[in-house]
C-alpha cells in the first residue's frame, strides 16, 4: 500500500450491486456490449425493492467500517515516517518505474496569488460564466492592474520562491546528500 495514496476507498451499494449484476446479465445476454450492460444495471438498480438493497447497504456499511480501520492504520503510518524524505514512482516513457522524492512544490507567479486572490470575486460576480471565460476575464483585470496594485502580488511571489529555495535546498540535502549551492558555486 503506497503512503501516498492510502487504503482503497470504501465501495457504495450501488457498487457492489454493479459488480454482482454485471456477471449475471452477460451470461444472460452475451451479446450486449458494455454501455447496454451499464444501462441494465441501472435500470435493475432502480426497481429493486429496499428489502433487496439493504444486503448492498450492509456490503458497502461494512466496507466503510473496513476502510476507517485501514485509514486510521495508515494515518499512524503516515505520521510515524513523515521525517523521511516521501519516495514515490514516476513511470518512464518506455513504462518503467523509477523511485523519485516528493519535489517542494514550485514557487507560484504574482499572477496566481492574483487569481486565487480574484477568480472566487469573480465566480461570484458571474455565477452563470464557464471556467475558461473566468480566466479570460482574469488575465484581463491582470493586465489592467497597475503596478502599485500588482506589487503585493509580487512580493507574494517573491516570498513563495525565497519558501521554493529553502524547501528545494532540504530536498536536494535529503536526496543527494548535498545542498544545490554546494554543486553550483564557481
Amino acid at each position: 500500500m503506497s503512503r501516498r495514496e492510502g487504503p482503497k476507498k470504501p465501495r457504495s451499494s450501488f457498487n457492489f450491486f454493479v459488480t454482482e449484476s454485471r456477471k449475471k446479465i452477460k451470461k444472460e445476454n452475451s451479446d450486449m456490449n458494455f454501455r447496454e450492460v451499464t444501462k441494465e444495471v441501472s435500470k435493475r438498480w432502480k426497481e429493486i425493492k429496499e428489502k433487496e438493497k439493504k444486503k448492498y447497504i450492509k456490503m458497502a456499511t461494512e466496507d466503510k467500517k473496513r476502510y476507517e480501520k485501514e485509514k486510521e492504520k495508515w494515518e499512524k503510518e503516515k505520521s510515524s515516517s513523515e521525517s523521511e524524505p516521501e519516495i514515490t514512482t514516476r513511470t518512464r516513457f518506455n513504462g518503467k518505474k523509477v523511485p523519485r522524492f516528493s519535489e517542494p512544490k514550485r514557487p507560484r507567479s504574482a499572477y496566481h496569488f492574483f487569481s486565487m486572490e480574484e477568480r472566487p470575486k469573480l465566480k461570484n460576480k458571474f455565477p452563470s460564466d464557464s471556467s475558461s471565460k473566468i480566466t479570460k476575464k482574469l488575465g484581463k483585470k491582470w493586465k489592467a492592474l497597475k503596478d502599485s496594485e500588482a506589487k503585493k502580488f509580487t512580493k507574494k511571489a517573491d516570498a513563495d520562491k525565497k519558501r521554493w529555495k529553502k524547501e528545494f535546498e532540504e530536498y536536494q540535502k535529503a536526496r543527494f546528500g548535498s545542498s544545490s549551492e554546494e554543486s553550483s558555486s564557481d
